[in-house]
């Protein structure tokens, strides 16, 4: 570990401490120190526990990136299955108590029972997709293998045979896997995929980087062919070699596409490209940064395949005369370009089940009309939800006004043109992680027996329990085109 380049100040012992965990604290210039997290000094000073240390130490928020609690999970589980969303983007695991015209109450483990204006409130999920997380991270490199191939320039087109580890391709850094113009392969090991299933991540590049994202792979090995130096069948090999047979969605560019890899019976390696139902390729990063929010969603029960940038459809695959398929459980990652130039970083990635809903998400709000989703991911009501109590929800619609029992709603997604506007994040302001799903965007105040004292701009003061929070983060905006430093171990 490097030597911090940050002052330390004794204190005394925490409240905290009946508590401690092996947290790890990650600093903006890439250094990180196991220990125990303390709690807040004020605004600006947490403190921090170390091995290496027989007293407390300060440190100035300012020079910290990230703090992860218990290796990213929580103390206790929690004991509600639904999800608020609020207008600023924060999201809270909860039990939805009751909504009238005016007001939403909730239950929750970590900050107790509130009302809350529905004008902040963007949606409800009474029943949320997704309570069973499969993977979520990577908040360590251990789940981790990294293969590279050899790269000699005097390749004989047998490189399949073998792989080689030679400077790895993949460094892990800052909760992130980092590939800076390598070849290899990344693969998440002791996970595997649900027969339908859903997988988001987050992906920034160069302009010219050449990610593929690996899922459903076997590791059948192929028969190498020596005297198919140039074909497409040893260009298939070169892949099937690593993982197997597997589908591959490449990202390049804005562009994606969707191939399909097979080792056959007799051990040869094939390719097949496939072709969207939409016809398109393309899609439009919506944000202004060099990074976008994927999620691939697959249902081999349907035989069908859909891809999502940043919330937006962006191509749907029918898998129903295609054979054989790929049914592996695996997923990995691999860079196919090499060069300074390609730089690409993967990080937030979250494996589920996935029920068969294929609506963008965007699809779910409209500017005058309450959205109610059903259950079943298909069927869909518009109108004006009145009341939500433990039995049912009313919805006055424009043809008829309905009563839909409670738990046959998924999601309810409230007018955009009722909601409020929120203030712009204050620099103050960091992101508490509740569990896996949840988000808390607010100013630390202090430290109390039992958690964190926030000021949240629409819940106002808040304590925390420190029990179910996994993780808090003072900097997200790093962008891919930055020096990084991947000696975050």
């Amino acid at each position: 570990m490097k030597t911090l380049g940050i002052s330390i100040i004794a204190l005394v012992s925490s409240s905290l401490c009946s508590i401690a965990a092996d947290d790890i604290l990650n600093f903006k210039n890439n250094d990180t120190l196991h220990g125990d997290f303390q709690g807040f000094s004020d605004t600006n000073h947490l403190r921090w526990m170390s091995n290496e240390s027989t007293k407390e130490i300060l440190f100035d928020t300012s020079d910290i990136r990230k703090i992860i609690f218990r290796k990213g999970l929580p103390a206790k589980p929690f004991t509600h299955t639904s999800l608020i969303k609020l207008t600023n983007g924060d999201t809270l695991p909860c039990s939805i108590l009751s909504m009238d015209s005016e007001f939403v109450t909730i239950q929750t483990d970590y900050i107790g029972e509130k009302k809350i204006a529905k004008k902040w409130i963007q949606s409800c999920q009474l029943n949320p997709f997704g309570q069973q997380i499969t993977y979520q991270g990577p908040f360590s490199e251990d789940a981790w293998q990294i293969t590279s191939p050899t790269t000699d320039e005097n390749d004989d087109g047998n490189s399949a045979k073998n792989t080689e580890i030679k400077s790895s391709p993949w460094e892990f850094g800052n909760f992130s896997w980092y590939n800076s113009g390598q070849k290899g392969a990344l693969i998440l090991k002791d996970v595997e995929l649900p027969e339908s299933f859903r997988i988001e991540f987050k992906a920034e590049s160069s302009s010219r980087s050449n990610v593929v994202f690996i899922f459903n792979a076997d590791f059948k090995k192929p028969v190498i062919d020596p005297d198919a130096k140039e074909s497409m069948s040893n260009s298939a090999t070169r892949v099937t070699s690593i993982f197997g047979s597997c589908f591959t969605l490449r990202i390049s560019s804005g562009s994606t596409s969707l191939g399909m890899y097979n080792v056959l019976e007799d051990g040869k390696s094939s390719y097949t490209y496939l072709k969207p139902i939409s016809g398109r390729s393309n899609y439009r990063n919506r944000t202004t940064s060099d990074a976008s929010q994927f999620e691939l969603r697959a249902d081999f029960n349907k035989f069908v395949i859909a891809a999502y940038c940043d919330s937006q459809l962006i191509n749907q695959w029918s898998l129903r005369d295609l054979d054989p398929i790929p049914h592996g459980k695996s997923i990995g990652f691999n860079s196919l370009s090499s060069g300074s130039t390609y730089l690409s970083r993967i990080s937030n990635i979250t494996i589920a089940p996935w029920n068969g809903i294929m609506d963008s998400a965007l699809s779910l709000q409209d500017e005058d009309l309450d959205i109610v989703l059903l259950a079943n991911g298909r069927d869909r009501f518009s109108g004006m939800v009145t009341s939500i109590n433990e039995n049912e929800l009313q919805l006055k619609g424009n043809y008829a006004d309905m009563t839909i029992p409670r738990d046959e709603v998924q999601s309810v997604t409230f007018a955009s043109n009722l909601l409020a506007l929120t203030q712009e994040q204050s620099r103050k302001e960091i992101i508490f992680q509740l569990g896996k799903r949840g988000a808390l965007t607010a100013t630390p105040m202090g430290t109390s027996s039992d958690g964190i004292i926030v000021k949240h701009s629409i819940l106002s003061e808040l304590n925390l329990d420190f029990s179910y929070l996994t993780a808090i983060t003072y900097d997200s905006t790093s962008s891919i085109l930055d020096q990084w430093n991947t000696q975050l171990k």
